[in-house]
């Protein structure tokens, strides 16, 4: 099967998804290049069960987990870059809760991120190295939070 044309739509979301791991203009292309190859090369592993963006976001973070590892680099959290981000390119609900977000504790933030790309509780308990009922609380809470921000 060819997915190019769908791997084509979602390279605004993995890179946005790449600038919240990041917080860097350059390292976040990067790494989204790195995730096009690995795909690309890896295209015959997607079972096409879930979205591609879904696979391709799991791609983009366990390449970023190896090489925070391997670097030992940690990036600063800020969310800065989705304030300045034109209205065209994201969604326009999500330019609405940007300003909120950002706010989050981390690993709310990460949570409610991935819940925004798509990924199921079960799937981001396996992508942030927690437990289920535990990513279920953060989103909860994320969500919680955000309402009470937007009132």
């Amino acid at each position: 099967m060819y997915y190019s044309d769908e791997l084509v739509s979602c390279q605004r979301d993995l890179y946005n998804y790449a600038r919240f791991l990041l917080k860097s203009d350059t390292k976040a292309w990067d790494l989204l290049q790195d995730t096009n190859i690995a795909v690309i090369e890896k295209i015959d592993q997607y079972n096409g069960k879930s979205k591609l963006i879904k696979w391709a976001a799991s791609v983009m973070h366990n390449l970023f987990v190896d090489s925070t590892r391997q670097t030992k680099e940690y990036p600063v959290d800020n969310f800065r870059f989705l304030k300045n981000e034109p209205k065209e390119t994201v969604r326009e609900n999500e330019i609405k809760l940007f300003p909120y977000v950002r706010k989050l504790y981390p690993k709310k933030k990460e949570a409610i991120l991935l819940r925004m790309l798509g990924f199921n509780y079960k799937e981001i308990a396996e992508r942030t190295d927690g437990k289920l009922n535990l990513v279920k609380c953060r989103i909860y809470y994320a969500k919680k939070d955000l309402r009470l921000a937007m009132r």
